[in-house]
Order: structure tokens, then C-alpha cells, then sequence
């Protein structure tokens, strides 16, 4: 009998011994650097297809005195890029090739410029619109090069941004203060499919304080299937020589 209490014993005290404790099968949450490297494997995937379409969406408050419309754009790898701006009613129309661009002007004709045109004319003003447009890769990489920390929101991956480069600039004495933000990145089957920049401070006019904010949501799709359909007068322009 003593014998196979010995043996009991031994076989209870064996399963404590070899048991893991119930801690080591719970799911941990993944770590920045965990994020960090699916997010920039999501980008670098991103920034290998062959073509893609996008939407930019601003909301921002009532005292922000610019409030940018939507822009749509289209772009084919290592061909051109089409991209129209919306400023209130009116719309500007660029379309992106190598080092020249055409841009729609005040009448809606198209003109084409160099990019490194730092002219005041008219064309210098167009070079500066379209030298403003920034496609969604170039964007994204920045973006992520600039958050040091990430954490899952949902099914989002955020950072807190280290400036307010991304509130629009002020006018006069105008300036905005206090200012912190978040991007949030949104990865589907490993690809980058959306990013929202979310930023807010305080606007700050002689003794008035004012809370701003503003939203820019950046959506990707027809990711490698993507046509471009250019119009005829932006094809016109550029097969013409500049001066």
C-alpha cells in the first residue's frame, strides 16, 4: 500500500512539475517593434505595385480659415500621374511626367511647366501646385519614418506624430500652439490600404484662443489594377517643347 501512495505521489508532483502555468498560454498583445515591422513590410509592398488609386478627404473646424476640398489621383509605376484639386467650387487639374507637368489655369486650359520653375508667373504659380502634389507612398513612408512608438487600435496601427507639420500654416498673426497628433495606419492582407493624420492644437490670434483640429483621411484602392485615362489636352501639352 505505502508503495503506491509513493508512486501517487510521485505522478501528482510530476504533472506541477511539467504543467506550464496557465499565464504562458495567454495571448500577449504584440509589441511596437512587432507592429513596426508588419507595418513596413505592408508599405513595401504597397510601394511595389504597379499602379493605384487614391482619395484625400480633409475635415477640420470652422475657425481654420483654409479648409482644402478632395483630391483624386491616379498613378502607374514609372509612367504618369494624374491628380485633380478641389478649392472650393473651382478644380485644379495636374498631371505629373518625369520633370514636366501640365496644370489646368484660371480658364481651364492646360499649360505646361517644368516642376523647377520658381517663377512668379503663371507658370511658376502652376509649378507650384503641382510641385505641392505628394503621392500616397512617399507620404506613408514619411509618416511612418516619423513614429517611434506603435500600438494596435482596433484593427488600426497608430504613432503619435512629433510635430504639427501636418496642421495647415497660418496667416499673420495667426499661429497654432500646443499642437500633438496621431496617424493611423489600416493593413489588410498584408497590404497598406488607408491612413488617417489626425492633429489638433490651439489657434492662437493676438489675446483670442481658439481649440482647432483637423482630419485627413487618405484612402488606396484598385492597388495594381489601376488604368490611367489621361485627358487629351494635359497629352497635348507635354509632347509640346517649353521655353
Amino acid at each position: 500500500m505505502s508503495k503506491i501512495f509513493l508512486v501517487l505521489s510521485f505522478c501528482l508532483a510530476s504533472c506541477f512539475l511539467t504543467t506550464p502555468p496557465v499565464r504562458a498560454f495567454e495571448e500577449k498583445a504584440p509589441t511596437s517593434e512587432t507592429l513596426k515591422k508588419k507595418l513596413s513590410a505592408a508599405i513595401e509592398q504597397f510601394d511595389q505595385q504597379s499602379s493605384y488609386r487614391w482619395t484625400t478627404e480633409d475635415e477640420t473646424t470652422e475657425e481654420m480659415r483654409f479648409r482644402p476640398g478632395p483630391v483624386t489621383g491616379v498613378t502607374v509605376r514609372g509612367g504618369e500621374t494624374h491628380v485633380t484639386l478641389s478649392f472650393g467650387p473651382r478644380s485644379t487639374q495636374v498631371v505629373i511626367k518625369g520633370e514636366k507637368a501640365a496644370v489646368t489655369n484660371r480658364e481651364g486650359r492646360w499649360e505646361a511647366i517644368w516642376l523647377s520653375d520658381q517663377g512668379y508667373s503663371s507658370e511658376g504659380i502652376a509649378a507650384s501646385i503641382a510641385r505641392g502634389v505628394r503621392l500616397p507612398i512617399e507620404e506613408a513612408k514619411a509618416l511612418f519614418s516619423s513614429v517611434k512608438l506603435f500600438y494596435e487600435e482596433g484593427d488600426m496601427l497608430v504613432g503619435a506624430l512629433p510635430s504639427n507639420e501636418h496642421l495647415s500654416h497660418r496667416r499673420g498673426t495667426e499661429a497654432v500652439r500646443d499642437a500633438k497628433g496621431t496617424v493611423r495606419f489600416s493593413v489588410i492582407d498584408g497590404l497598406l490600404t488607408k491612413y488617417v493624420i489626425c492633429v489638433e492644437g490651439k489657434l492662437v490670434n493676438d489675446d483670442q484662443t481658439r481649440e482647432v483640429w483637423q482630419q485627413t483621411t487618405i484612402e488606396l484602392f484598385e492597388i495594381g489594377t489601376a488604368k490611367i485615362d489621361l485627358p487629351g489636352g494635359a497629352t497635348e501639352v507635354l509632347k509640346r517643347p517649353i521655353p
